[in-house]
């Protein structure tokens, strides 16, 4: 038994590590809800285990545990800001675009690529 926790809790490390990782670069909303989904997944294979273990190998993980759940807050409260931020750049971006139309024309359609490909 505490060996399926010891194996969930290295699972929930790897995946926090991965995770804080990739948002230091550039991250999509699609790549966002995938972490969530994964993250989701990990935890609840975790909390499985977790009330599967007795209340007495239960206490080994104590410490990594508490860790574990103090990194889980701190990245969501990240991951909440940027899908905030990613939001609010594509509303920009809609925005932008909308006002180029408004222009028409011949080059409409290379100032919409180059909003496209420059964000």
């Amino acid at each position: 038994m505490d060996s399926d926790l010891r194996n969930y809790i290295t699972e929930l490390q790897r995946i926090q590590t991965k995770q804080r990782s990739a948002m230091d670069g550039d991250i999509m909303h699609k790549d966002l809800d995938e972490m969530l989904f994964e993250r989701r997944q990990a935890f609840e294979n975790f909390k499985n285990a977790v009330s599967m273990t007795p209340l007495s190998l239960r206490r080994e993980f104590e410490n990594e545990t508490e860790t574990i759940m103090k990194k889980n807050s701190e990245f969501l409260e990240i991951l909440h800001s940027r899908r905030e931020e990613l939001k609010q750049k594509l509303n920009r971006s809609a925005k932008g675009r909308d006002a180029l139309k408004g222009y028409g024309g011949q080059n409409h359609k290379k100032a919409v690529y180059h909003m496209k490909t420059t964000g």
